[in-house]
């Protein structure tokens, strides 16, 4: 993600790692855009579209795996860079140790799931047809 932040030498542009909403909404409104451009017009509101793909090859399911996933992130200690040495954080993934857990179908953490390649454009245009 890139975006002007205020560093203790000005402010300038920079790029830095994030996710959530603020990376998938932009990534599917990109994906809505190529789905429209596949459907030769404009699909519109889509989210009636959209929750009707599911359990349809258009969308992957999210469910937890089998075994907790882990990744080690690495982050400035000052939030800048490395002067003032890294830290280390050991993240699990997935555990469904929270209120939120993924399960087949729609759910509260992954909602009905994500775009699964030309299935989900194809899926989008047939369902807009039949409208």
């Amino acid at each position: 993600m890139g975006q002007t932040q205020v560093f203790p030498d000005g402010t300038y542009w920079d790029q830095y790692r994030i996710g959530g909403t603020s990376l998938s909404s932009p990534l599917l409104a990109g994906v809505v855009a190529v789905a429209d451009q596949f459907a030769h017009r404009s699909l519109g509101f889509i989210n009636p579209l959209y929750y009707g793909l599911l359990r349809t090859p258009a969308l992957y399911d999210v469910t937890a795996p089998s075994q907790p996933l882990a990744e080690v992130r690495t982050d400035f200690v000052n939030g800048i860079d490395a002067s003032n040495g890294l830290r280390y954080r050991l993240r699990t993934i997935d555990v469904q140790s929270s209120t939120l857990h993924s399960t087949p179908g729609y759910d509260d953490e992954t909602g009905v799931g994500a775009p699964q390649g030309p299935s989900f454009f194809l899926g989008l245009a047939e369902a807009h047809a039949h409208r």
